[in-house]
């Protein structure tokens, strides 16, 4: 979607090229010129040449000094579109139907997505349009485009276009009403259920095909004489004619009573030429809702949208070969489908709803913008360094000053500062070489055992049936464990078994011991009828780490814990 509050908007179709200048949503100014649909074919051959100078009219008469980014809308007869369903979320279904119009289109031609998700309620499933188009065809219209110096935003299919418009109509209409979109070269059937798009479908006829019935009419009507004549001067007419026959149109629209123009009786010269033109165009709607719904409830309306909706008697004439309740958009006699940009066209629509759909652009234009973006990145850049180089220089100049001054006012503080800064230094070199011969010694020397702290308490914990008879120290596999052997002699068995047990429960709870683990007990007789426990207790005693191991973690960068006078 195209979000830039001033644009320019241009359509280029067989038989009409129009420019509009957008702000805010708003037509500012629009003009048009008619062109020979007869020519079409030979303007794709030359590259679009030969409309190098109607389109250099047109953006003349536009007063804006400044290049605005261009949307183009174009008629297209090369554009692939594909319709799919996906029970995928938006961003999935669009992944899913890129990878399907690859198979058709191959991977040179650029490829994008619309997806059609109501901002209200979102289905179970997600209907996405798919389109590509041919890289020489965007190549050609960008090069016009540029050759007329107006920068490109996107180009648009007109198809793509009018299928987008055609399924936002189609989601906010009432319930079982069905859409066809009557464009000028685009013809658009579009059907939801509960604002779910559940079709769409766009056939390659639109009421310029009714309008041509007209023009015959009048080129009948012309002297050959006067042709020649024309065309020998260097004019070509049929552009003229052709806007007339389209005002004709809609002006007299299908003629289903008895009328007469310049003394030409419409019923029975045009009818009959308009006749399999409203045949085609009731035969594609009843063909498309019969078999494009898969089972979907058929709609019981039909509302006729679009430019081609203000042609008088329309409804009445497809009404009378479908059978569905046919109604008019109730905007449609305020159309102004002749005029650029009016009413009713596919143009005004999508520019006053800001409905425009992802545009296509060749590889050669993303090169380009990547250019435009990486230089406007690259000064962007270095203005804004200049600018905080300025600034940086700006406040050091400014810091230095200040600097001076202080040092200027108070050079005695300084001197104390520059003295305590070399005690300092000094005071940190002497704590390196400390710190390296404490790590030395941290690391060749083993901690400290606490035995000590035991043997100076092991009387004060034990109990006084306790009798220690041996206290062996030992090392084994750099633990300290402290041996006791001994015996409980107590009044009873049971009150010897207690008396241990809380000796090693003390042990367990001193500060220094590590675990207890008992080396095995037994009972023995200690004298007539009294018996004692004898025990074995291995102790693990914890060791201190060494008072060098502090010193030892000084490191260079620590100034800071020093402080400042």
């Amino acid at each position: 979607m195209s979000n830039t509050s001033n644009q320019l908007v241009i359509n280029l179709s067989p038989h009409l090229l129009s420019i509009a200048k957008i702000r805010r949503k708003k037509i500012v100014q629009a003009e048009q010129l008619v062109l020979n649909p007869d020519q079409w074919a030979a303007f794709w051959e030359e590259g679009l040449i030969g409309l190098d100078q109607p389109l250099r009219q047109l953006m003349s008469r536009f007063s804006s000094r400044n290049s605005l980014p261009a949307t183009l809308i174009y008629h297209s007869p090369t554009a692939t579109t594909q319709v799919h369903r996906f029970d995928l979320n938006p961003v999935a279904a669009r992944e899913a139907g890129a990878v399907k119009i690859r198979d058709a289109v191959g991977f040179g031609d650029p490829v994008e997505t619309c997806v059609f998700v109501h901002g209200k309620k979102r289905g179970k499933s997600v209907t996405t349009l798919v389109y590509s188009e041919r890289e020489e065809q965007l190549r050609t219209l960008y090069g016009w485009l540029n050759r007329c110096n107006i920068q490109v935003r996107s180009l648009i299919p007109e198809n793509v276009a009018a299928m987008n418009t055609a399924a936002l109509m189609a989601q906010d209409v009432e319930p079982r009403t069905a859409i066809f979109y009557l464009g000028a070269n685009i013809s658009v059937m579009a059907y939801a259920i509960d604002s779910e798009v559940k079709l769409i479908r766009s056939i390659a006829i639109g009421y310029q095909r009714l309008a041509e019935c007209y023009l015959r009419m009048l080129s009948d009507g012309m002297e050959e004489a006067s042709l020649q004549e024309n065309q020998d001067q260097g004019e070509s007419p049929a552009g003229d004619v052709g806007s007339q026959a389209t005002k004709m149109l809609f002006e007299h629209g299908v003629p289903v009573g008895r009328a007469k123009v310049d003394g030409v009786e419409l019923q029975s010269e045009v009818m009959p030429m308009l006749a399999p033109v409203l045949q085609r165009f009731c035969i594609e709607i009843k063909q498309t809702f019969r078999f494009g719904l898969h089972g979907e409830s058929m709609p019981e309306r039909l509302m006729v949208c679009g430019p081609g909706s203000s042609i008088p008697h329309i409804s009445k004439v497809i009404a009378q070969h479908i059978d569905m309740h046919i109604r008019l958009d109730p905007a449609a006699e305020s159309f102004s489908p002749t005029l650029a940009f009016g009413k009713g066209t596919l143009e005004h629509s999508i520019i006053t709803t800001n409905s425009y759909p992802d545009g296509l652009l060749p590889d050669i234009a993303h090169d380009a913008n990547m250019q435009q973006f990486l230089s406007r990145g690259l000064t962007v850049g270095a203005l804004m360094a200049l600018i905080a180089l300025g600034g940086e220089f700006t406040k050091t100049s400014v810091r230095c000053e200040q600097i001076d001054y202080l040092i200027n006012n108070d050079q005695r503080r300084l001197n104390v500062v520059n003295e305590f800064h070399d005690q300092r230094n000094e005071a940190i070199g002497l704590a390196m070489v400390i710190s390296d011969i404490s790590g030395l010694v941290s690391d060749n020397v083993e901690g400290i055992t606490q035995w000590n702290n035991l043997l100076g308490e092991l009387a004060t914990i034990k109990p006084e049936s306790i009798r220690i008879h041996e206290l062996r120290g030992n090392i084994k596999n750099g633990v300290s464990i402290l041996e006791i052997s001994g015996m409980a002699a107590a009044g009873s068995d049971k009150q010897s078994s207690q008396d241990l047990n809380m000796f090693v429960r003390r042990l367990e709870e001193f500060e220094s011991t590590d675990r207890v683990t008992h080396g095995g007990t037994s009972r023995v007789s200690i004298g007539e009828d009294q018996w004692a426990r004898q025990f074995r207790l291995n102790v693990e005693l914890k060791t201190a780490l060494l008072s060098y191991q502090q010193l030892a973690h000084l490191k260079e960068g620590e100034e800071d814990m020093w402080g400042t006078p």
